[in-house]
C-alpha cells in the first residue's frame, strides 16, 4: 500500500477483531478485569508461555478492550505504524467486529462509547472536528473527508471549514439536549459548540473527492431471529437511523465535490443468502436500500433550483464479506416531462444512471488466504509445518471449488462480468481496493490489489487481481454503452418522477432460480470441505491398492 502513494487511506471497517476474545477468565488481567490479549495472535499469552484454549467461546468487547486493541495495532504493528507514519491521512468508519459485536447492532450496550474509542485512539481525529464530536455523544461513526488533488502533493486533504459541507449547528442542537446525559461514560460531551456557515455549492469544475464514511452499526435494526421473517427482507430494518440520513442527505446537497464515494461496511447492492443472520447486505432492508440510491443520485441530478448538483461521478465502496468484486446497479427515474407518444416502457424514456460499487475485504482475513482460518486451524500460520501446506492446498482447493459453483448456480446478476471472457470479477485472495483519478482524461481507474506472501506468484511488474475503468461520462450520464441491457423493472408511467429505481445491470434474478441457487450454494458449503479433505487420503490408499495389485500380478508363480 506504501509504494501506491496514496493521499489517502479510508478504512471501511473490521480494522481490528474485538468480538473475539474467549468467554473464560483463565487469562483475565491481575485485577479481574477484561481479558487484553488480542483474539487473533494472542500477543500477552505467548509472552508468558501460554497456550489459548476454548478458542470457540467468544464474547462482546467493552471499550477497555476495544482500546487496548486499536492502540495496539497503531503503536505494536510496525508495518501499519510506518505507513501511517508516512503521513498518509488515514479516515474511515467500523462495521461489527471493532463496533465489538459480531453483526452487531442498536442493542449492542457498548457500541455508542466503542464507536468513539476507535475514533479517539485509531483514526486519531482532531477534538474539534465535526466526526469527532458526533462520536463523542454516542451518535455514531460518520463523516466526510475531501481531497482537492488541484492542491500540491501531500497538502489535498481539506479540513472540515474548508470543504464547506459539515456544520456545526447540527452538533450544538443535539448537544443541548444530551449534555446532561445519565450514561457515565458520555458525560463529558461538549455543552457549546462553535457553528460555522457552509460555503455556497459551486460548480463541479473542479478536482475534488467527497469521501462520505457511513456508519451501518450504531444505529442498525436488529436481524430477525425468528422464522419465517429471518428469510424475509424487513421493509421497516434499517442500517443508519434517521439522524444519520438527515446528515447524509443535507450533506450531499451542500458538497460541491466533483467526485462523491460512499462508504459502507457492508455490500449495498448485493442480496445473496436470504438470512442476514448469516451473510449482511443492503439488499435484505430494501426500504433503506432504495433511499440511499436516491440520497446518492441526488448529486448526479440535474434540478432547476440550487440544491441539486451535477456530481461527475458516485462510487460506492464496500467490505465485510472477505473477498473482492466489482458489482453495477443502473438506476432508472421516470422524467418529470413526458413527450406525447412516447413509450413510457422502454429505457430511453427515462433518466439513467449507472452506479458501481467495489467490494475489497480483506487486509488481514480473506477466504483464499490461510490467515482466514488461523484461530480455528493454527497449522495454517506455519508455513514451515508439512500439514500446514497440506491444510493451505485443501483450503484453496475448496474455496476455489465454492467460489465456482455459486457463481454458476446463483442468478448474481449484479456482479461485474468481464467483457473478454463473460468471467464474473470476483477475488478471494488478501486485497486491498484503490481509486485512481486521471483528471485530464476524466477517467477513474479501480484496482484491487492483492498480496503476494500466501502462495500467490508475484508478476513483473505486479498487476492487480482485479481491474475497472469508468469514464466520468459513463458513472453520469444517461447513455452508458454496454452489452447488456437491464430492464426497467418497478417503474412505470405512474412512478414518482423524482425517485430513483436500482436493478442489477444483467437483469433481475428469478425468484426460483435464486431459491435453487441458495440451496446448492449452502449445501456445498457443507459437503465441499468432506470431499475437499476425503481426497488426500483417498489417493495415497487408491495409489497403494494399484501398486500392490501390480506387484501381486507381476510376482513368479509358486512351484
Amino acid at each position: 500500500m506504501e509504494r501506491r502513494d496514496a493521499a489517502g487511506f479510508v478504512w471501511g471497517g473490521d480494522a481490528v477483531y474485538a468480538d473475539d476474545r474467549k468467554s473464560t477468565s483463565e487469562f483475565s488481567d491481575s485485577n479481574g478485569g477484561d481479558d487484553l490479549s488480542d483474539g487473533h495472535a494472542y500477543p500477552l499469552e505467548q509472552q508468558r508461555g501460554e497456550k489459548p484454549r476454548n478458542r470457540w467461546r467468544y464474547r462482546d468487547a467493552t471499550p477497555d478492550y476495544l482500546s487496548h486493541l486499536l492502540l495496539h495495532q497503531r503503536h505494536a504493528q510496525p508495518n501499519y505504524t510506518h505507513f501511517v507514519d508516512t503521513g498518509i491521512d488515514v479516515f474511515g468508519t467500523i462495521d461489527d467486529h471493532d463496533y465489538g459485536r459480531n453483526n452487531g447492532d442498536a442493542t449492542f450496550e457498548h457500541g455508542r462509547m466503542n464507536g468513539f474509542v476507535f475514533v479517539r485512539d485509531f483514526l486519531n481525529l482532531p477534538e474539534d472536528s465535526a466526526m469527532y464530536r458526533r462520536a463523542q455523544q454516542g451518535r455514531g461513526v460518520y463523516g466526510v473527508r475531501v481531497y482537492d488533488f488541484d492542491r500540491r502533493s501531500g497538502e489535498e486533504t481539506l479540513s472540515d471549514a474548508e470543504a464547506g459541507i459539515e456544520d456545526g449547528s447540527d452538533i450544538l442542537q443535539v448537544t443541548q439536549q444530551r449534555c446532561h446525559s445519565q450514561d457515565a461514560q458520555m458525560k463529558n460531551a461538549t455543552c457549546a459548540m462553535p457553528s460555522s456557515n457552509p460555503s455556497t455549492p459551486a460548480s463541479r469544475n473542479n478536482r475534488r473527492v467527497a469521501v462520505f464514511v457511513l456508519d451501518v452499526r450504531t444505529n442498525k435494526t436488529p436481524w430477525k431471529t425468528t422464522l419465517p421473517h429471518r428469510w424475509q427482507d424487513d421493509v421497516r430494518g434499517d442500517f443508519l437511523g434517521e439522524e444519520q440520513w438527515e446528515w447524509l442527505e443535507r450533506s450531499v446537497r451542500r458538497s460541491s465535490a466533483a467526485i462523491h464515494v460512499f462508504v459502507s461496511g457492508v455490500q449495498v447492492h448485493a442480496d445473496r443468502i436470504y438470512d442476514g443472520n448469516i451473510i449482511e447486505d443492503w439488499g435484505k432492508y430494501p426500504t433503506a436500500q432504495a433511499r440511499l440510491y436516491n440520497t446518492i443520485l441526488m448529486s448526479s441530478s440535474l434540478a432547476d433550483d440550487d440544491t441539486h448538483n451535477s456530481a461527475a461521478a458516485n462510487i460506492i465502496i464496500s467490505g465485510d464479506v472477505h473477498f473482492a468484486q466489482f458489482l453495477r446497479k443502473d438506476c432508472f427515474r421516470a422524467p418529470s416531462t413526458r413527450l406525447e407518444g412516447t413509450d413510457n416502457t422502454l429505457p430511453h424514456a427515462f433518466e439513467r444512471r449507472t452506479l458501481m460499487e467495489m467490494t475489497t475485504s480483506g487486509l488481514t482475513h480473506a477466504w483464499g488466504a490461510s490467515e482466514k482460518f488461523g484461530r480455528a486451524v493454527p497449522l495454517l500460520s506455519d508455513r514451515n509445518s508439512t500439514i500446514g501446506t497440506i491444510l493451505k492446498l485443501i483450503l484453496h482447493i475448496h474455496v476455489n471449488a465454492l467460489t465456482a459453483i455459486a457463481n454458476f448456480v446463483n442468478p448474481w446478476t449484479d456482479i461485474v462480468t468481464d467483457e473478454a471472457t463473460d468471467a464474473q470479477m470476483c477475488a478471494t485472495e488478501l486485497n486491498f481496493g484503490e481509486l485512481e483519478f486521471d483528471w485530464d482524461s476524466e477517467i477513474v481507474h479501480a484496482r484491487i490489489w492483492g498480496s503476494y506472501e500466501d502462495g500467490l506468484a508475484s508478476p513483473s511488474p505486479p498487476q492487480p487481481l482485479l481491474y475497472q475503468s469508468w469514464s466520468f461520462q459513463a458513472l453520469s450520464d444517461s447513455h452508458v454503452p454496454s452489452k447488456h441491457k437491464a430492464k426497467v423493472d418497478g417503474i412505470d408511467s405512474t412512478t414518482d418522477s423524482g425517485s430513483w429505481t436500482c436493478n442489477n445491470y444483467r437483469g433481475t434474478p428469478n425468484p426460483v432460480h435464486r431459491l435453487v441457487g441458495v440451496c446448492i450454494t449452502l449445501t456445498s458449503m457443507l459437503v465441499l470441505p468432506g470431499v475437499c479433505c476425503g481426497i488426500p487420503i483417498l489417493l495415497p490408499y487408491l495409489m497403494f491398492v494399484l501398486i500392490g495389485g501390480r506387484k501381486r500380478r507381476k510376482a513368479p508363480p509358486k512351484p
